[in-house]
């Protein structure tokens, strides 16, 4: 049995190589990361380790993700919290 193939939007951007070598982004929209901090915790005298949960949230609007439990420094955390980190174009082919 075979299904049909929908075009779907996934989170992050796809890479692209020119004949120059040249390497460009493009996203098929602009959607985004929920994280939800569940506790931060100090390890003695380790850096502070924020544990959070991550949604997406397409550009519809429909949330989806596991939900699973990730661990991070309170430094990292914050950097990843300022937005994405490579720049990007929109597709063309938005649906």
């Amino acid at each position: 049995m075979r299904f049909p193939v929908v075009k779907t939007w996934r989170p992050g951007v796809e890479f692209d190589t020119d004949n120059q070598g040249n390497t460009s982004a493009a996203a098929d929209g602009i959607g985004a990361a929920i994280f939800t901090v569940v506790d931060i915790h100090r390890p003695g005298k380790f850096p502070a380790r924020v544990f959070f949960t991550r949604q997406w949230r397409d550009p519809d609007g429909k949330t989806f993700g596991k939900g699973k439990l990730h661990i991070m420094t309170a430094q990292a955390f914050k950097r990843r919290l300022r937005g994405y980190m490579h720049e990007y174009e929109l597709s063309g082919n938005q649906t």
